[in-house]
């Protein structure tokens, strides 16, 4: 049986080598001047503006990260010259962003690195495991963004709600 010690410390260290996974794919053989956070920042908006307008407050909502941070990277990708704030037609105040030709340029490195970062991650994986792995991570997403809205776990009224062996 797995203890509770054990599963986090197996979920911290998933955690800290994803994200050295993805620093080391990005800045191998990286044609731009971007860290990994921004590279991966630019690849959002590229993607997700394919089927609508993105805007900051998106990007800080998908990542999970304080509007002042999603300034900052914007600020830089702007003044680097991979996106651009365009005023919305029914909304002069909101700007969405919007990839410019230079983007364009790093769109397949980008693109790419991140689709090999992925395959790599879940390389022996059967289609069940695949299956399986995603409904579990769900439930995760779920109990973490239940944990974040309430800012306290959600078994701390009942400590027999608490992670139990799965069956």
């Amino acid at each position: 049986m797995m203890t509770e010690y054990e599963l986090m410390d197996l979920y911290q260290k998933i955690t800290v080598l994803n994200n050295q996974a993805h620093t080391r794919y990005i800045q191998t053989d990286n044609p731009t001047p971007l860290t990994d956070t921004q590279a991966i920042v630019l690849h959002y908006i590229m993607f997700e503006s394919r089927m609508r307008d993105v805007f900051g407050k998106d990007v800080e909502s998908y990542f999970g990260i304080k509007a002042s941070s999603v300034n900052s990277i914007i600020n830089y990708l702007e003044d680097a010259g991979y996106v651009r704030r365009e005023p919305v037609r029914e909304d002069r105040r909101l700007k969405k962003l919007v990839a410019t030709e230079r983007a364009r340029e790093v769109e397949n490195w980008l693109m790419e690195t991140i689709h090999y970062g992925v395959v790599d991650i879940f390389a022996g994986f059967t289609e069940e495991e695949m299956q399986e792995l995603k409904s579990l991570m769900e439930k995760m997403r779920v109990n973490l963004s239940s944990m974040a809205e309430r800012k306290k776990p959600h078994y701390a009224r009942d400590p027999k709600k608490a992670y139990t062996e799965a069956r």
